[in-house]
């Protein structure tokens, strides 16, 4: 759902690029938007406006796809919808736990546990989130590998855990990675490279049902966002898989 603040250069860019459109619905409140700011390596997220909720209403009760991504940013997908979506989709359900464990403090985006969160990873097959995103998911007293262990026992495969410049780590049932992060040539704009990793590790994972192998290419793809401003960066196939090769020699196993 968009307001009617979103551009109309936007909507013709995603449709020329080949996107299906056809559930994209123009409500009367302004689309979600966020201030971001970033400081020392920091980046810290202002809630500027938040759009209609996507109920489960509005999608379509079959979804013939390999694989579909959640990626709510504000609360705007709730558990019920995920739930309808996991009815409707038999491919895998690859899900952003950042619009579920963000709270706002006088506008300013925090993390907070929530009962929605624990919801949602249950019609998930692929969960991700940076260190602030899934600390905030897991109890005070327990470290990732036993946060990890839990979601896995609920039917989550995959749990991805980005830390930017710190590489990431991959856990699924077979195996626990730590996965370096590929070294971009320059960085000139780091927004939405998670956002990337997950897109691209979801897409690989359901062609070729290889971890380690999608892991790369996630990470080599995100690399490759950040180089340049907005979408710009997004590299060729051929260009994430030369630079996926470099990181799949430095992947390690994990002590999570």
């Amino acid at each position: 759902k968009v307001g009617p603040d979103f551009p109309e250069e936007y909507l013709l860019f995603l449709a020329r690029s080949g996107l299906d459109l056809t559930h994209v619905r123009l409500v009367k409140r302004r689309s979600t938007s966020f201030k971001l700011v970033y400081e020392d390596g920091e980046r810290r997220l202002y809630l500027v406006s938040r759009c209609d909720p996507i109920t489960p209403d509005d999608l379509p009760s079959r979804l013939d796809y390999d694989f579909v991504h959640v990626g709510p940013v504000a609360g705007e997908v709730p558990p019920e919808s995920l739930r309808a979506l996991r009815e409707g989709c038999a491919g895998l359900i690859s899900l952003d736990l950042q619009g579920y464990v963000r709270a706002l403090e006088g506008g300013l985006v925090t993390y907070r546990r929530s009962t929605d969160a624990l919801e949602a990873v249950r019609y998930a097959d692929i969960v991700h989130g940076d260190e602030r995103e899934v600390a905030a998911l897991a109890e005070p007293e327990r470290d990732l590998g036993d946060l990890a262990s839990s979601l896995l026992k609920v039917g989550v495969k995959v749990l991805l855990i980005t830390m930017g410049e710190g590489g990431s780590y991959v856990i699924s049932r077979d195996a626990r990675l730590y996965v370096p992060a590929a070294e971009p040539r320059r960085v000139a704009d780091p927004t939405g490279a998670g956002d990337v990793y997950t897109a691209i590790f979801t897409a690989h994972y359901a062609a070729t049902q290889d971890v380690e192998e999608s892991a790369a290419m996630a990470a080599a793809a995100a690399s490759l966002l950040v180089e340049e401003p907005g979408l710009s960066g997004l590299g060729t196939y051929r260009e994430i898989a030369e630079r996926a090769e470099r990181v799949r020699g430095r992947i390690e196993e994990a002590d999570v």
